[in-house]
């Protein structure tokens, strides 16, 4: 089956911004850095870019069940204070991964039941440095429970499929990234990975994935080092010059 068609009607935005449609193009064709570039020189507003992603999600999420938790209003905080960002990703839409990394205000489910609805009062490091880069965080993305799957499968969320075909797995565990980022929701999408939990989803749904050495990104102060410091965060990512942006 062909990936996701992605098709939205387009409203009218100022002379000097881009209109919606011209977005949802930007969206399809750009990765992380060229849409920072464009929000750098005033082509596009980072709560218009905000917008399209939310279409985006609420297009797809029946058919690719990928989003945890929906941050949509904290979300349109953080885009109108963006303009005034100087991250490298000032304005970029992001989602994390719902895995042993707490972000301030959303459920931590860790894809299980038995967290109930345990909220973060806290960002992790990784989520601090990535708002500090100007990232939006727009949600979090699932997982399989306690992150013990290469299938991004729990009890709590059901299956997360693959946007290339609706009937494969997007691997796991970070699953609901790898889907996102496929489906060119987001350019890019926060992950973690121990024993191939960026790079299997990564190679099930035709994205980039990379684990990056121990303690080059930290996911303290709840979790410090996963498995004894086997276990990283980073993301999934459309290209391998986001992937290492990200990391510099």
């Amino acid at each position: 089956m062909a990936r996701l068609a992605i098709l939205f009607s387009a409203r009218i935005q100022t002379i000097r911004n881009l209109r919606m449609t011209d977005i949802q193009t930007l969206l399809n064709e750009e990765d992380a850095t060229g849409l920072a570039e464009r929000v750098r020189r005033g082509e596009v507003q980072p709560i218009d870019l905000l917008e399209a992603v939310i279409l985006r999600i609420e297009h797809v999420e029946p058919q690719l069940n990928a989003v945890a938790e929906r941050l949509y209003e904290s979300a349109r905080s953080a885009a109108l204070d963006a303009v005034k960002s100087q991250g490298v990703f000032a304005g970029v839409p992001m989602l994390i991964k719902d895995l042993f990394t707490p972000v301030n205000g959303a459920v931590m489910s860790n894809g299980s039941q038995a967290m109930g609805e345990f909220r973060a009062t806290f960002d992790s490091e990784v989520v601090s440095r990535l708002r500090r880069a100007g990232c939006v965080i727009t949600g979090t993305t699932t997982a399989p429970e306690f992150g013990t799957s290469y299938s991004t499968e729990s009890t709590r969320f059901g299956a997360t499929r693959n946007p290339w075909s609706l009937e494969n797995s997007a691997g796991g565990s970070s699953g609901g990234a790898a889907a996102l980022v496929a489906a060119r929701v987001v350019p890019f999408a926060h992950g973690n990975d121990g024993g191939g939990s960026l790079r299997v989803p990564a190679s099930c749904c035709g994205v980039f994935g990379f684990k990056p050495s121990r303690g080059l990104m930290p996911s303290g102060p709840m979790v410090g080092e996963g498995w004894a410091g086997l276990s990283t965060s980073h993301a999934i990512t459309m290209t391998v010059r986001d992937s290492a942006a990200l990391l510099d």
